[in-house]
């Protein structure tokens, strides 16, 4: 009788660990957009290949846009498996836009300094 109790208890408990999440997930495909580079030349292509999201800090600050000193970046376009939420500011602030999965390059007035992906 306590056998069978303790057995059920313990495939209660990792039926509950099995359904916790991992802690972070994963985009897969690119992203990209264009941006100045280092020697300030504009309409550089730029990538985030499999981009992860950790829950803690699951905002992409492009490194090309730090600061909102530093011009746009624009023509986003995501060929990753989840939605990108792209904002105007650093840290996912500002203006949002939403590109669906595998979709076409934005335009130029899509302007963003950072990004996460949906993880559901």
């Amino acid at each position: 009788m306590k056998l069978r109790r303790v057995a059920s208890t313990a495939v209660a408990a990792l039926a509950l660990v099995l359904m916790l999440p991992d802690g972070a997930h994963a985009a897969t495909g690119t992203f990209t957009y264009e941006a100045y580079d280092k020697e300030g030349d504009a309409d550089a292509r730029f990538a985030l290949t499999d981009p992860a999201n950790v829950d803690t800090t699951p905002c992409h600050t492009l490194p090309q846009t730090p600061s909102d000193k530093d011009p746009y970046a624009d023509k986003p376009q995501n060929n990753t498996d989840q939605y990108a939420h792209v904002f105007e500011l650093p840290n996912c602030t500002g203006e949002e836009h939403v590109l669906k999965p595998h979709g076409a390059i934005q335009s130029r007035d899509v302007h963003l300094r950072s990004v996460y992906f949906d993880t559901a």
